[in-house]
């Protein structure tokens, strides 16, 4: 599973060029399926995750699928980013004044 500051992307692309995302897992949270149609079913403990991949697509048993993980780490955000970014959502816009 992630840790605090990371997203980690498991990506399936079949050999007809298919690229499907089937799971997630960001910010230190449990791995989830994002595969709406045939989703995984992820078991988690305290060290690691697991999930049964699949070997072909659903709907053709020749088209093989290769899987790999996607790691992505946040940057960090400065004040002055985060206040705008809290001031854009909760009220119509930030000034410079309010920023600063």
């Amino acid at each position: 599973k992630s840790t605090e500051g990371e997203m980690l992307l498991l990506w399936g692309t079949s050999t007809s060029g298919l690229k499907t995302m089937y799971g997630r897992s960001y910010n230190g949270r449990e791995w989830e399926s994002a595969k709406i149609r045939a989703p995984l079913t992820w078991t988690c403990d305290e060290e690691s995750c697991e999930a049964q991949l699949p070997s072909s697509s659903a709907s053709d048993e020749t088209d093989r699928i290769s899987f790999a993980l996607e790691v992505v780490v946040a940057e960090p955000v400065a004040n002055d980013t985060l206040a705008a970014r809290f001031l854009g959502q909760a009220t119509f816009g930030p000034t410079r004044s309010e920023i600063a």
